[in-house]
């Protein structure tokens, strides 16, 4: 084989390794851009939802309530208090009882069996007030949405957000009001004023 047939045959196995290393080189570093590409959309993903990542709620021990219902709550002053540490961008407080509806009914249940409510408790329902509903975990995890009206804002007294099958079965609308009684549970009190509050969302 003379020289210049072999330098032929060496340019061409040459060639033939540069374009299988240069193919392999491109496979690894698209690969890589694609990770790269994923985890920064991951992060922005991460970053968009912060406000859910770092949300802690916090509430009193249900062993040290003397009620028997072990529905303890955090004192304003205590909430405030820990609302002022720099570390706390914002907070929401909220509380939960019963009540007892005077101008309208719960949703039956529909069961087989029927609804279990006794006569004497079978219009009190479970009313939670809270400070700002948007920022609610429920709203904010897009695990409810507010179909209309608005939501509850600090500072608002005897406005309600409700839940369209309650709203339906009522036929009751935003900027309707409903009467709401004492906690029929566990008030043992003699004043048995009720409340008017208006109804400003429907979720």
């Amino acid at each position: 084989m003379s020289f210049i047939v072999r330098a032929i045959y060496y340019v061409r196995r040459k060639i033939a390794k540069n374009f299988v290393t240069f193919f392999l080189f491109a496979s690894v570093a698209s690969f890589l851009v694609a990770v790269l590409a994923l985890s920064t959309s991951m992060a922005k993903g991460v970053v968009e939802k912060d406000n859910i990542a770092q949300t802690v709620t916090l509430s009193a021990s249900y062993f040290l309530v003397g009620d028997g219902y072990g529905s303890g709550e955090l004192s304003e002053k205590a909430v405030q208090e820990i609302g002022n540490y720099p570390e706390v961008e914002g907070y929401i407080s909220s509380v939960s009882s019963f009540s007892n509806l005077q101008d309208a009914k719960p949703v039956p249940i529909g069961t087989a069996e029927g609804d279990y409510r006794k006569p004497v408790i079978e219009t009190t329902v479970n009313v939670e007030g809270i400070s700002d509903s948007q920022k609610d975990n429920r709203f904010a995890t897009g695990m409810l949405t507010l179909k209309s009206g608005r939501h509850l804002h600090k500072g608002e007294r005897y406005k309600v957000v409700v839940h369209e099958d309650f709203a339906t079965h009522n036929q009751l609308k935003v900027g309707d009001y409903v009467t709401l009684g004492r906690d029929p549970l566990r008030y043992i009190g003699q004043d048995k004023m009720s409340i008017s509050a208006e109804i400003v969302g429907i979720f």
